[in-house]
Order: C-alpha cells, then structure tokens, then sequence
C-alpha cells in the first residue's frame, strides 16, 4: 500500500515537473498578480481573461519546445526527456488544447495584445535555435516573460502609471533572470564558475525584493523575488528541484502578491 502511494506520489510530481503545466500556472498567477497591481481598475473577468492567455500561450511555447528538441534536452533534462517521450501523445494534445483555446482569449483583447503575443511566440519558437548561447539566452527569456507577465496585462488594461511599471519591470526581470540562471544549474556539479552563477542568480533574486520597495504600489509583489531567493538558498543540482521547487517558488510568491494586492484594493 505504502509504495502504491510513493509512486502516485512519484507520478503527481512528474506530471507537476515535466508537463508544462507549471510554467503554463506561474505565468497566469504572475501576470494576474502584476495586472492586479499595476491596473488596480482592472475588473476580475479581464485578469481572468489575461492570466488564462499567459497560461495557454506559455504551454503552447514550452510544450514545442520540448516537443521539437528532445535530442539536445536529454543531457540536460533527462527526467522530463523522457516523461516527453513517453507521453507524448498527451503533451501534443496539451499544445493543441492551449493554441485554440489562445485564439478565443486573444480576440477578446485590444490590437496591441495580438502584437505583443506575435513577439513572444516569435522569441519562442526561435528558442531551439537561441539557447544554446547562455548570456543571450537569459536577456531574451526573460524579456518574453515580462512581454507575457507584465506587458500583458499593461497592454490589455490600457497602461499604467511609469514609476510602478518600472519597479516591477525591475524587480521581475532580475527575479526571472535569477530563475534562469539557476534552470541552467540543474543537473551539473557545483565547479567555482557554477557556484559563482548561483551566487548572481540569488543576489539578483535578493535585488528583486529590493526592487519592489521603489513604489508603495509594489510592495504588495515582495513575496515573488523573496520566494525564489528562498529557494535559491537551499540550491540543490537535481532536475526536479530546478523544476519544481525554483519554479514552484515564483508560483507560490505569485498567489501571496495577488493574495495581498487583492486584499489592498
């Protein structure tokens, strides 16, 4: 009995970790949390409309990608690797699934929304062929990220006030940033050049929740960069940790943000 739960338990995590699933659910919670704070007249139906296309658009790219570079991804991910190839039927239909219900969310939202997607689904469809050259590939995804999370609900709730933008901008692209560098830890020993990445990616975590004390409109976003600052400190090289626990920690920082900035309206 206990070991049929160990491996329901071993399954749940691997769906959590390798799906898309969870990058598809922190970018819905990170762009409802900043809409919620940067648009504070934003009705609940048009976040809702936001955060779900964050959430379809961002499975749709993950899902691709992985599904088109297997190869190059099983030295690096080999747990999701092979959860991709292995369910690969189910993570086609995920992608699918996301792409329509995109088109439905999309035509609900202002010309510039359209726009902004058309640059995201552009970084990430040139993604495979990017990510090779680590500095680059860093500034790039995590433009695309705050394009999705930021720019998505400024665009759609029709701006937003310059001082507060550029907090958030500032503390979610160092937080991102952070999150990235760490993703390209998993799976690698700690050499002196690894270790000195991860001590960038937690100072750059630590400058995020600096970053949101520039504007009191922002503080209620301090759970997203301090959470993964957390996580960061008890760093560990396994491919699940990267996946669930550094990501996870933008999620859980993300509902206490929108937790608080709905509580502050």
């Amino acid at each position: 009995m206990q070991s049929l739960q160990s491996d329901a338990h071993s399954r749940l995590l691997d769906v959590v970790a390798f799906s898309g699933a969870l990058p598809a659910v922190v970018a819905a919670a990170l762009a409802a949390a900043t809409g919620t704070v940067l648009v504070p007249d934003s009705q609940s139906g048009a976040l809702a409309t936001v955060a779900g296309l964050a959430a379809a658009g961002t499975l749709v790219i993950y899902s691709v990608d992985r599904l088109r570079d297997l190869e190059r991804d099983r030295e690096t991910a080999p747990g999701r690797t092979h959860f991709v190839q292995t369910h690969r039927r189910y993570v086609l239909a995920a992608t699918v699934a996301g792409a329509a219900a995109c088109v439905p969310l999309a035509l609900r939202m202002p010309p510039g929304v359209w726009a902004l997607c058309a640059g995201v689904l552009t970084l990430g469809l040139w993604h495979r062929r990017l990510k090779g050259r680590a500095p680059w590939k860093v500034l790039y995804v995590a433009a695309a990220w705050l394009g999705v999370v930021v720019g998505l609900p400024v665009v759609a709730g029709g701006g937003a006030a310059l001082r507060p933008l550029a907090a958030v901008l500032a503390a979610l692209g160092v937080t991102i940033a952070a999150n990235l560098l760490a993703s390209d830890l998993r799976e690698h020993s700690l050499t002196r050049a690894r270790q000195r990445d991860l001590a960038i990616a937690r100072a750059l975590a630590i400058a995020g929740t600096l970053f949101c004390l520039l504007d009191r409109r922002t503080w209620a976003l301090i759970p997203i960069p301090l959470f993964e600052a957390l996580s960061l400190l008890g760093f560990r090289t396994s491919e699940r940790y990267g996946l669930v626990v550094v990501d996870g920690a933008l999620l859980v920082g993300a509902g206490l943000s929108l937790g608080v900035a709905l509580g502050g309206r």
